[in-house]
């Protein structure tokens, strides 16, 4: 029972981070987030949301085996490594959305994807799965990255 409650709480947490990027992004002017559809490899707007989903389940489940596989307090660091890529995940979309900065957003999305690179290291040592579940996190990351930069080259 106690791992279904923590499962519920990986969730939680992550869609708050979800919820929270989806709120900065309702408050930015009409058509930013279009831009990124104007980019030729980039996303349609409507694949986003389902995208984003599919990929912060995955880091919720990826969490959430390494919280439950570790019975002493050796989870604490990759926990720790765990919330700081979500909060710097969750910043993002403000930095971008709200108040529009696309320079720091890019520095953003570059230290984070070092982040989310570090997490699954860290990862691999306790879970490989959890390692592994976070890669198509990291994928979109990088691929956020290079929209970013090419609305900065191509503005």
């Amino acid at each position: 029972m106690d791992k279904v409650i923590s499962l519920f709480f990986f969730i939680a947490l992550v869609l708050l981070v979800l919820l929270s990027g989806g709120w900065a992004t309702g408050l930015s002017p009409e058509g930013w987030i279009a831009k990124f559809s104007d980019i030729f490899w980039g996303d349609p707007t409507w694949l986003i949301p389902p995208s984003w989903l599919l990929v912060y389940g995955l880091v919720a489940v990826s969490g959430w085996l390494v919280w439950i596989s570790t019975d002493s307090l050796d989870v604490i660091f990759p926990m720790i490594v765990y919330a700081v890529q979500l909060v710097l995940n969750a910043s993002w979309w403000w930095i971008y959305f709200v108040l529009e900065d696309p320079m720091l957003a890019i520095t953003t999305l570059t230290l984070l994807s070092c982040l989310i690179l570090f997490n699954i290291i860290v990862f691999w040592f306790y879970y490989k799965w959890a390692a592994v579940l976070l890669v198509p996190y990291f994928s979109w990351v990088v691929y956020a990255t290079s929209l970013n930069w090419a609305l900065i080259i191509y503005g």
